[in-house]
């Protein structure tokens, strides 16, 4: 999924790699490695109160939704039943 978003408006960090079933043999279980993404965490109510512009905040993630709803799903090649 971060791959086919990556080239996107959708802000998602750089895909480095993807080690499916290979990955097993590594750490016990597929994984992948990313790039770094610019930003914060905030992981509870108190850092969500703390944010000094909040309505700043609400439109980045509104444009960020926007922008992930503008993507074409076929290009995601995400296989839906």
């Amino acid at each position: 999924m971060i791959s086919a978003l990556h080239p996107t408006a959708v802000p998602v960090p750089r895909p480095v790699h993807l080690a499916g079933p290979e990955g097993e043999d590594l750490l016990g279980t597929p994984f992948f490695v990313m790039g770094f993404a610019e930003g914060e965490v905030l992981r509870d109510r108190e850092q969500l109160a703390a944010v000094p512009e909040p309505g700043r905040l609400a439109r980045h993630l509104m444009r960020c939704l926007a922008d992930l709803h503008e993507v074409v799903l076929p290009l995601l090649c995400v296989p839906f039943s």
